[in-house]
């Protein structure tokens, strides 16, 4: 389709009124006209209706610079039988024109049928020719669209020196432009307020003439002078720029009297300030409101599970067995009551289930959906229900609230994890006195320890009697049985009304008395253990402080010592969280009493996870100012819709520092929850709350922080934090391309936290006061400590090591693997991986990589791990390359040495400690055995001056001999003679001196001295 100008004057108008006012006379015109592909062909459209008069005479074609002879050779009308539709005519021609604009024009004829110059009477002069293109067609990367916009004036550029850059320099220019300017105008006085205008300009000028040095520098990386612009550059090279990240600390929770729960956003916990009180540790947040924040550092409680809500998952179920053997047990009022009121499937699911076998998935959710049940109903509270529960302080004081709704459901939630409290996940911090001090149980041995690398222990319960009513429907015999009216429990509940014993015919039943247990400990609990009094004195004061450690467990079993009849809890703990030293648990004393000590190092539970930094609740950000208010006419007399632009809006965050945290990984261990990554550290913002007012509606966004905005979408509700030299925290929003950008007039608020750095590293036995944000507990006895010095907190990254690393971020990370070194660096990137070697070898028609892996702590590799690094390494495998993982190749040793020993020495004892010292195991001082796996790994060469060192380093030995060093059952071949028996890179060294598989390595010790 071609359109184009009508008008016979160069005139260019953007709305064409007189189009429509063409159209509504009895005038007529053309409107437009389209152009063939054959090129011969015009189709002209009419604004209105076509006159039968036209012929092939009254219709001219002028123009064109190669082609100009194009004549009409039939015109053919075509009218429209709908009076408000337009007519059209086709036109033919003899050929095409050329590339050049070409005019067509409808003209009266004279009396000799001769064309003329005026327009076909009836037509309207402006609109009875167009211009029109025969190649409109033709392919083009250009837009059809002609601009018809007058362009701008182009005014002459004023000659002026282009290198002034300062005050002065800008001051001379401009005086000397004036001059030029204004030549009359001579007054060179400084209280002229000529010479103040030209001074302000210049003032402005030196200030524009900064900005823009200062955006030069901050270009570059190396020129880079702003940390924003450096983290942005570093960013751009795949390199984080971190801004270091908060402390980390256990604290463990002493408390009297009492079992006591919260939610973790109710309290958080400070070290002491000025005045603090001395006798109690438990402080309201009221109280703290006159004291400086600078006096004190605030740690808050982080949650080692993700917060489960209200409702129970089918994950939120964490032992099942133990639950299903809970809800059978027919003298548990509660139980008893759960298993009525579930339903009939569920009955039999719980009739049929195996307790030798797993429960099956939909026995999880079966079970979670049945208890949901419970807790969405008001009947589940009763006293004498729960009268065998030990129900904590801040459920009891729920319970008087009287809750209704959604905090009656939540107080559901928590009375079934208080009844199951090892089988339902727990939803908030719980405190026993019962986990306060919790001994080391050991089976009635004396003198015990816990060795270096223990994962596993065993502690001591106790039992304590709970008195139950006696079941409402179990009949006395020969007792008369009356009906009762239903009566109400402390909530209003009524009961179903149910026949009963009558009090005047029979005694009353007598209390079911059962016993339980104390410990509530569930897997995921975190446990310290510490010595508490002096291995050889007994004293408190000699304890080591050092010998404490904490771990997460893994594994808890509940059973009873038959000999004794005691319960007890068998625990274990994640390999990551061995114990470092031997913890001494029992020791008889110094002499002349010789007294057993017990007790000497205990576990402790009750220990919550912290981490440093201060929440700021709904801090105000500000509004988003308005850049203009955009007006558009849409004609003449017709006001567009309005639009409101927004301004730039780049607040800034009041309190400083911003907190910055690793998230935490659930699966953990207690070591490995206190190591943060600071390049990994998030900032503690919470999304950013937007409000906007309109007429009609409020309109409420939530805008998530990210650590860029490269991927953003334009409908993307993201903001960037940027942290600048100074720590104050600018947020970034989008600009409608990267990212969303925020409309006028929203106001925004966040909650965040302040506290970051080495400011939060507090020394042990200084976090001393717990907080409660918006309670006033009194008579409560806590007291919080924290054994260990809080740990990790770390500064922000220099803008210097930024410059210095950023360039090199590409090269330190390897994206694929290449070379045989490549794969053996990546596997080595494996946790459980001590070292690795590869090897190309050419099959003939490719490459096969075999990668031999050196496990941490073993000789032995499972099939798992294999396929595990396996897979691993696949995703950097180049193409062609054929990879196989295996375990590494051992050679095992044959080595025998003469030991000659001095006098007074025991021969026996002294290759005890030979043994040792050559065994493949961890010593008890920690150390390593010369053949320890972590000791040797691939091309590690045996050396006969090391192993003559090492026996000579026990004591009694007067000499030694190394009569044999060879590889076992291969013989000599001059290991002795070279000083060295040398290993292949793909072999690994191994003598396990095992009885039991002698072709893992063969010591042979003959003793000769000593007695």
């Amino acid at each position: 389709m071609m359109t184009a100008s009508t008008s016979p004057s160069p005139l260019t108008c953007q709305n064409e009124q007189r189009r429509y006012a063409v159209r509504d006379s009895d005038l007529n015109g053309l409107d437009y006209l389209e152009v063939s592909d054959d090129q011969l062909t015009l189709t002209i459209y009419f604004l209105g209706k076509a006159p039968d008069t036209i012929r092939k005479e009254n219709v001219q074609i002028d123009g064109g610079r190669r082609i100009q002879d194009i004549r009409v050779e039939h015109v053919q009308l075509h009218h429209r039988p709908e009076p408000d539709e337009d007519d059209w005519m086709m036109v033919t021609v003899n050929h095409p024109g050329d590339f050049s604009p070409y005019r067509l024009r409808v003209v009266d004829v004279d009396a000799q049928g001769r064309a003329t110059d005026r327009p076909l009477s009836g037509f309207d002069e402006r609109y009875a020719h167009l211009e029109f293109n025969f190649k409109v067609n033709c392919p083009s990367d250009l837009d059809c669209q002609t601009s018809t916009v007058c362009p701008p004036e182009a005014f002459p550029k004023p000659e002026i020196s282009y290198l002034a850059k300062d005050y002065a320099s800008f001051r001379r220019l401009i005086l000397d432009r004036l001059s030029l300017l204004l030549p009359h105008w001579q007054e060179r006085h400084i209280p002229d307020l000529g010479i103040t205008l030209v001074e302000l300009l210049a003032y402005v000028g030196d200030y524009l003439s900064y900005y823009q040095d200062a955006v030069a520098t901050e270009a570059y990386l190396e020129t880079a002078q702003q940390r924003i612009s450096v983290r942005r550059h570093a960013r751009l090279m795949d390199y984080a720029l971190h801004e270091g990240c908060n402390a980390r600390a256990w604290i463990h929770v002493a408390i009297a009297d009492s079992n006591e729960s919260c939610q973790p956003d109710e309290i958080y916990f400070i070290t002491s300030y000025n005045d603090a009180p001395e006798d109690r540790r438990s402080l309201t947040q009221d109280e703290l409101r006159s004291i400086p924040w600078s006096e004190y550092e605030v740690f808050e409680p982080i949650a080692l599970r993700p917060h489960p809500g209200i409702e129970i998952h089918p994950e939120d179920l964490i032992d099942i067995k133990g639950l299903i053997t809970q809800l059978q047990q027919a003298d548990d009022p509660l139980s008893a009551y759960l298993h009525q009121q579930f339903s009939a499937y569920t009955r039999r699911l719980l009739r049929e289930y195996d307790a030798t076998q797993s429960p099956s998935h939909s026995l999880h959710q079966t079970l979670a959906a049945e208890l949901n049940r419970q807790i969405k109903s008001d009947r589940l509270y009763t006293a004498a229900r729960f009268a065998h529960v030990l129900l904590s302080a801040g459920t009891e004081r729920r319970l008087q609230q009287q809750p209704q709704g959604d905090a009656l459901q939540q107080l559901h939630r928590w009375l079934l994890e208080e009844a199951y409290p090892q089988a339902i996940a727990k939803s908030k911090l719980y405190f026993y006195e019962a986990h306060n001090q919790i001994s080391i149980y050991t089976w009635g041995d004396r003198q015990c320890c816990l060795p270096h690398g223990s994962t596993s222990a065993t502690l001591e319960d106790r039992w304590i009697e709970v008195s139950l009513p006696p079941p409402p429907d179990e009949p006395q015999p020969d007792a008369k049985l009356v009906k009762r009216p239903p009566k109400a429990d402390s909530k209003g509940n009524q009961d179903e009304p149910s026949q009963q014993k009558s009090s005047v015919d029979c005694p009353p039943a007598e209390p079911i008395v059962r016993r339980r247990r104390t410990l509530n400990l569930v897997v995921g609990d975190v446990l310290i253990f510490e010595e508490i009094k002096g291995a050889k004195t007994g004293n408190p004061a000699d304890a080591n402080p050092a010998h404490r450690h904490a771990v997460r467990l893994t594994q808890v079993q509940p059973t009873v010592d038959r000999l004794t009849d005691r319960p007890i809890v068998n625990i274990e703990w994640a390999i990551a969280d061995a114990l470092p030293f031997p913890l001494c648990v029992s020791a008889i004393g110094s002499a002349p009493d010789c007294a057993l000590m017990t007790d000497i190092s205990v576990a402790r539970g009750n220990v919550v996870l912290v981490d440093h930094g201060r929440t700021i609740e709904a801090e105000s950000l500000g509004r988003v100012p308005v850049a203009m208010n955009e007006l558009k006419c849409e004609g003449e007399g017709r006001l567009a819709e309005t639009r409101i632009l927004a301004d730039r809006f780049q607040p800034r965050l009041e309190k400083v520092p911003l907190t910055f945290s690793q998230p935490l990984s659930i699966d953990s261990s207690a070591t490995d929850l206190l190591h943060q990554d600071p390049r990994r550290a998030l900032p503690q913002i919470q999304p950013l709350h937007g409000l906007q007012h309109r007429l009609d509606r409020i309109t409420e966004t939530q805008w998530s922080v990210q650590p860029d905005l490269l991927s953003s979408r334009p409908d993307d509700y993201h903001v960037v934090v940027e942290v600048d030299q100074r720590g104050m925290s600018h947020l970034r929003f989008g600009d409608g391309k990267s990212g969303r950008k925020p409309d006028a007039e929203t106001t925004f608020t966040a909650t965040y936290r302040m506290g970051n750095g080495r400011a939060g590293n507090v020394g042990a036995e200084a976090i001393t006061y717990l907080v409660w944000r918006h309670l006033s507990i009194t008579g409560l006895s806590i007291r919080p400590r924290n054994p260990f010095p809080a740990q990790r907190g770390t500064d922000a990254e220099p803008i210097a090591e930024a410059k210095l690393f950023a360039p090199h971020a590409l090269r330190r990370e390897l994206q694929r693997a290449i070379t045989a070194e490549d794969y053996a660096r990546l596997a080595e990137q494996h946790p459980q991986v001590q070292k690795a070697f590869a090897t190309l070898r050419w099959m003939g028609s490719w490459y096969e990589v075999l990668v031999a892996i050196d496990p941490i702590g073993s000789t032995e590799m499972n099939d798992a791990l294999l396929q595990e690094i396996a897979g691993y390494l696949h995703r950097y495998r180049r193409m062609g390359h054929e990879l196989i993982v295996a375990p590494a190749q051992y050679v095992p040793l044959d080595l025998a040495l003469l030991v000659c020993v001095l006098p007074h020495y025991l021969r026996a004892q002294v290759k005890a400690q030979l043994l040792e010292q050559f065994s493949n195991r961890r010593l008890p001082n920690g150390q390593l055995g010369f053949f320890h796996p972590d000791n040797l790994t691939f091309g590690s060469a045996i050396a006969l001056s090391q192993i003559i060192a090492i026996a000579q380093s026990v004591p009694g030995v007067e000499s030694v001999t190394v009569t044999t060093l060879e590889r076992l059952y291969e013989g000599a071949n001059r290991e002795i003679e070279t000083g060295v028996l040398p290993i292949h890179p793909m072999e690994i060294a191994r003598l396990d001196n095992d009885p039991n598989f002698p072709e893992n390595g063969r010591l042979q010790l003959e003793m000769r001295g000593g007695r």
